[in-house]
Parts: structure tokens; C-alpha cells; sequence
């Protein structure tokens, strides 16, 4: 088996063939733990009722948005869900007096929208996705439809069912 070179049926070294070995066996291991999918594990759709906030907007787009619309993701131009609510207040910003003083006031012609949206999605222990990405409470999706676009940020989520 072994010659006086050590080579292994004097072929190949068998240091050589043990490196190759464990290289294969770690390589395997990497794409097994990588590419496994549990087939078990499968997220449900369900649906979700998303709450946003549009900032700072004009009466115009004030007026564009109503109840009932269908609205999309922009850049995955997914359906994101249709609006149950709207509550439209006038924006505010922190501006300081002439003492000193920070207070708050409303911007003159500027809305804040506060929109809740019921929307499909895939709903597991890590995540709620919608349109194929992952939604949580901070993120700002643009969302649009054949007549408007906002930013907006996400400030609550809830499974319905």
C-alpha cells in the first residue's frame, strides 16, 4: 500500500490525501449548513395591519390620498396593502423664541398623514415580510400608486390572524 516514498499505492502522499480529505469534508460541511432548508419550517401568509406616518406634505397630497387605496412598494412594485385609516394633522416642528426657549409649532400649509394599511404577508418567529422584504417599526418604504408617492416610516405592526 504505502511505497518507501510514502506515497499511498505510489500515487499520492498520504498527508497530501488527508488535507484534501478534511478541505472536502469542511467544504461540505460549509454547504450544507448554507444551502439546507428545513422543508418544515415555512413561513404563513397572513395579514397584518401596518401603521405609517407620511411627513410634512402639502394639501395637494393631503387630498390625493384616500380610503380604499391599493398601494405599492416602490422599488419592488409589490402590492403593500390597502389603506383602512387616514388621520391627517397639521405637521410641527421645535423652534426656538427669542429667549432661548425650544417650543413646538405647527408648520403653516404642512400635514403629517398617520395611515393604516391592512396588507398580505409572510409572518414567521424572525420576521414579517411583505412584497419580499422584511418590515419593522422604524424602516421608511416608499409607497405609491398611479397618482401619488411618500416616504414613509413605519411606527406599528400587527398580526390580525
Amino acid at each position: 500500500m504505502l511505497d518507501e516514498k510514502g506515497r499511498l499505492f505510489g500515487l499520492v502522499n498520504i498527508i497530501d490525501l488527508a488535507v484534501v480529505l478534511v478541505f472536502g469534508l469542511v467544504l461540505a460541511f460549509g454547504a450544507y449548513k448554507f444551502l439546507y432548508v428545513n422543508p418544515s419550517y415555512q413561513p404563513e401568509p397572513k395579514t397584518v395591519r401596518v401603521e405609517l406616518v407620511v411627513e410634512g406634505v402639502r394639501q395637494p397630497t393631503v387630498d390625493a390620498i384616500a380610503l380604499g387605496d391599493r398601494v405599492y412598494e416602490k422599488n419592488s412594485n409589490g402590492y403593500f396593502g390597502t389603506i383602512t385609516d387616514i388621520k391627517v394633522v397639521p405637521a410641527k416642528e421645535v423652534v426656538p423664541t427669542a429667549d432661548g426657549k425650544l417650543v413646538e409649532a405647527e408648520v403653516p400649509g404642512r400635514y403629517d398623514i398617520y395611515l393604516t394599511l391592512e396588507s398580505p404577508a409572510e409572518v414567521s418567529e424572525e420576521y414579517i415580510q411583505i412584497t419580499g422584504q422584511q418590515v419593522r417599526i422604524g424602516l421608511t418604504p416608499t409607497i405609491r400608486t398611479r397618482t401619488y408617492q411618500v416616504e414613509t416610516v413605519v411606527f406599528g405592526l400587527e398580526v390580525l390572524d
